[in-house]
């Protein structure tokens, strides 16, 4: 793995299954799960008591003395409907179109931790290149209103690297402040929720429990209205995901995590790629020696 501009990785790393490789590699996509189904019990949590507080408060200073009715009166009342949304947890059945989705990756690329989250049976590391994810153009879609299918606004994707623990709160913080506060608003409720979705939710998903900072993440952020969302199996049942498509020059190497049969992984991997004409693709093994 070697650096990119500014000490970033060249190469960021999706742990998965052989079920999950051989669906990146046949469809080259990506699948965004949403949030709420990842495996952090405080996902969109961390954070976000600060962030309703400080939402409220830059309300309250906006509006003080301000004239009912007026546009700083109104820039308050969208900051404090995005506070309320934030505070009242889970959005109305109707609204479960709007939520954030997120495709994960590691910086590191053979790591112990991850091989044990997925490496039942075998596990595999696929490497992507950073700056491809970083230049993924938006998803376009379809999305339903009164029965007439209509082009939704394309979704934008965002890749943004995690940042752990409490010194990871403020500058999210400001990132939604400076955002949301000059912005030119419509009605205050409606406006406050769609930035709560766009803004503030996306904010809390690049900060993270300082006890996943082992990870190293990276992450592909997918926020806005939309009806294209996919359903997989997992151990809670139902998962919503996204699926995001990728260049197949995005995919850049495949490590085969450590375990038995290591001969026959690596030559399924190979023909898999071969398969499908990735001949670019490096491939190695792990050197953990772990047996899975």
């Amino acid at each position: 793995m070697t650096g990119g501009p500014g000490g970033e990785p060249a190469t960021l790393y999706h742990f998965t299954t052989a079920d999950g490789l051989q669906g990146i590699v046949e469809k080259v996509s990506l699948w965004a799960t949403d949030a709420e189904f990842l495996n952090d019990s405080q996902e969109l949590q961390f954070g976000r008591p600060e962030l309703v507080a400080a939402l409220t408060a830059e309300a309250d200073r906006i509006q003080y003395g301000a004239a009912e009715g007026g546009p700083d009166y109104a820039r308050g009342a969208v900051l404090r409907s995005t506070a309320e949304t934030l505070r009242s947890g889970a959005p109305p059945a109707a609204k479960q179109e709007h939520l954030v989705h997120v495709a994960c990756f590691c910086a590191a690329d053979d790591l112990l931790s991850q091989w044990r989250g997925y490496g039942a049976g075998g596990g595999f590391a696929i490497g992507f290149d950073r700056a491809a994810l970083a230049a993924l153009p938006p998803i376009h879609h379809r999305i339903d209103h009164s029965d007439e299918h209509v082009h939704g606004d394309p979704l934008t994707v965002h890749l943004v690297q995690v940042r752990y623990g409490p010194e990871a709160i403020d500058p999210a913080i400001r990132q939604v402040l400076a955002t949301l506060a000059p912005g030119p608003v419509g009605h205050p409720g409606a406006t406050g929720w769609i930035r709560t979705q766009t803004v503030a939710l996306p904010a809390l998903a690049g900060i993270k429990h300082p006890a996943f900072a082992e990870e190293q993440e990276w992450r592909l952020l997918v926020a806005g209205e939309h009806q294209s969302m996919k359903f997989r199996i997992g151990p809670a049942g139902l998962v919503p995901y996204l699926p995001i498509p990728v260049p197949a020059s995005a995919v850049v190497e495949v490590v085969i995590g450590p375990g038995g049969h290591a001969d026959l992984r690596e030559r399924g991997v190979r023909r898999l790629l071969w398969h499908y004409q990735l001949h670019h693709v490096n491939v190695r093994r792990s050197v953990a020696p772990f047996r899975g």
